[in-house]
């Protein structure tokens, strides 16, 4: 799917890869499948500002708008006098969304699961990171002045949401390449992953590196 296959084995990776690599006629990249994972989350109440930050009510009727300390520490309302995101599009990678959510269904324009190829990316309801893609895609494009919850910093971009974790809520790198590639196609402005991994020497990951160099080249 998407141009990335995965083979399950029992035996040791490093001798599968080994022999792998030995045998004639493979023209792919073989790599293991290492685990992408979403870190350091803050949860609602628990940034050390929420508490002390003094927000006055401003030209925003989102209800949320006062709690929304960020919009004020990098001058969103400044921004707003140029531009509010019309017409730039966001594909935003992450473990799950609510895609339904109240404050971004009207601004979503395509999404993709891309674990099974599919468009459910609801997120898996039993994790405790499961409402971080709908947290992260909020913070960038939630609706403005809707007098519901807050709004993004560009309340008015077009986001495209791309689902990279299993149904058990796993993130491995072939989902990870094939939700780049999609972006990719898409031909979107700006793309957001806010995970991350351990594993050892991700940085000379070929596969990996073609994805990313098709997004800044525009192409596939």
């Amino acid at each position: 799917m998407d141009g990335v296959a995965v083979i399950e084995f029992d035996e040791d990776v490093r001798d599968v890869l080994e022999s792998a690599s030995e045998t004639s006629g493979i023209d792919r990249t073989i790599v293991p499948n290492y685990l992408f994972e979403i870190a350091d989350y803050v949860y609602p109440g628990e940034h050390p500002e929420n508490e002390s930050a003094e927000i006055e009510a401003v030209s925003p009727d989102d209800v949320l708008y006062p709690q929304q300390w960020h919009h004020q520490k990098i001058n969103s309302e400044g921004a707003w006098k140029v531009t509010l995101g019309k017409s730039v599009s966001v594909a935003v990678i992450d473990n799950g969304f609510d895609d339904d959510h109240e404050d971004l269904i009207n601004n979503i324009k395509k999404v993709y699961n891309a674990s099974d190829g599919g468009d459910d990316v609801s997120p898996v309801s039993d994790l405790k990171t499961n409402s971080h893609g709908t947290h992260v895609a909020g913070i960038i494009a939630a609706e403005i002045n809707n007098e519901k919850g807050g709004c993004g910093v560009a309340p008015e971009a077009d986001l495209y949401l791309i689902k990279v974790a299993d149904s058990d809520g796993v993130m491995p790198i072939s989902n990870l390449v094939r939700a780049i590639n999609k972006a990719a196609s898409w031909k979107v402005d700006v793309v957001n992953m806010s995970l991350g991994s351990s594993a050892p020497r991700l940085n000379n990951i070929k596969i990996l590196q073609e994805a990313i160099d098709a997004l800044s080249h525009g192409y596939i």
